[in-house]
Order: structure tokens, then C-alpha cells, then sequence
């Protein structure tokens, strides 16, 4: 059932953001291999919020190819549709939007 679908992947996404704050890095990356996984690399990598860690450093150590490509498109995905919604164009700072 798509409706019931897009209920539970909201609901999950809202669950992420609550616990990650505005961090797309750690949202995806949660959302995408569970939110134990962005706590033990937060643990083991450092917290990618935090302004001595490089966000997209963090990202590439993520152990999973799939996890890390998704993290990648998801920020280019938020990215491309905040500037088309606001109007706005020229340059975007992705690590801006990843750290959050």
C-alpha cells in the first residue's frame, strides 16, 4: 500500500531528524542503515556537526558503499530542491546542508 508506505517512511525520517537535528549527513546515513550505525561512526569518526570534523572526511569512511552513495544523493537531492523552491540561483555549499 504506497499510502501507508509514504506514512511509515515519514514517520521514520521525522524519528531520524529528531535525534540527528538538521545534520543531512547523519539523517541519510541513519535512515539508511539504521540509527545505530551514525551513533557508532559519531563514536569511532567523530560528530560530522562539529566544526573540527569534515564532513565529507566523515562520509567517506562511512564502511558501507550503498550508505555513502546514498548520504551523496540525498545532500544533492536536498540541495538542488531548496535552491529550485526558493528561486534561487547560482553556487550551493553542500557541506553547509550535510553538517547542518
Amino acid at each position: 500500500d504506497p499510502a501507508y508506505n509514504v506514512t511509515m517512511g515519514s514517520a521514520y525520517l521525522a524519528q531520524m531528524a529528531e535525534e540527528f537535528g538538521p545534520s543531512i549527513a547523519l539523517i541519510a546515513s541513519g535512515y539508511n542503515a539504521g540509527p545505530g550505525r551514525p551513533r557508532r561512526w559519531i563514536t569511532e569518526f567523530g560528530d560530522p556537526r562539529r566544526a573540527d570534523v569534515d564532513v565529507v572526511d566523515w562520509i567517506e569512511t562511512i564502511p558501507f558503499a550503498e550508505t555513502r552513495t546514498y548520504v551523496m544523493r540525498v545532500a544533492e537531492g536536498v540541495v538542488i530542491y531548496r535552491a529550485k523552491l526558493k528561486g534561487a540561483v547560482g553556487p550551493v555549499r553542500i557541506t553547509e546542508e550535510l553538517k547542518g
